[in-house]
């Protein structure tokens, strides 16, 4: 078995502790992976205070461009900030969770842009308690956060379906239309 000494730690590896580097003549970086982290770790906090007053330079010096951004960002994203919230809840109250497999899949549902109950068009860019933007609704909230178990609604839906579900939520809107009329 061969073996590669490390040019800084000077400690002799497996070729498998180093990282591929094509224009080396052995086809391997000089520097072994440890090293290499611990240099990027260096390297990120001397450069982290930096690199925030830069960012915060760059807001204040055209906030509507970055307030732009954000709201791109966020609708982009918006499942995987849901499916976190949603894992957040689950722990809290020991429910079963498998949605980080399918994330991709709820972002795909939240980008059809309606409410899978209601049919009321959400709005991605609206912020995360606006009655029209997307949330996850667990069908029988007893069963947890499950792919199989989740609906994409909007918030006010969400709110009004709370535990009871969506017999309790029908008999409730059916009375109050009834009155109304």
């Amino acid at each position: 078995m061969k073996l590669k000494t490390c040019s800084k730690c000077r400690q002799s590896k497996l070729p498998s502790e180093f990282r591929p580097e094509p224009r080396a003549m052995d086809g391997l970086r000089y520097s072994c992976l440890e090293c290499d982290r611990r240099v990027n770790r260096a390297y990120v906090e001397r450069n982290r205070e930096v690199r925030r007053l830069k960012q915060q330079e760059s807001r204040r010096a055209d906030p509507r461009r970055h307030r732009a951004y954000q709201l791109k960002h966020y609708a982009k994203n918006r499942a995987a900030l849901l499916v976190r919230g949603a894992k957040r809840r689950a722990d809290k109250n020991s429910l079963p969770f498998d949605l980080y497999p399918h994330v991709k899949e709820i972002q795909c549902r939240i980008d059809a842009g309606k409410c899978e109950l209601s049919g009321i068009a959400l709005d991605l860019y609206a912020p995360a308690r606006a009655y029209n933007c997307p949330s996850l609704d667990r069908i029988i909230p007893a069963k947890g956060y499950l792919y199989s178990n989740v609906r994409v609604v909007c918030q006010a839906m969400n709110c009004a379906l709370g535990s009871w579900g969506e017999a309790a939520l029908e008999q409730v809107v059916r009375a109050w239309l009834a009155r109304k009329a």
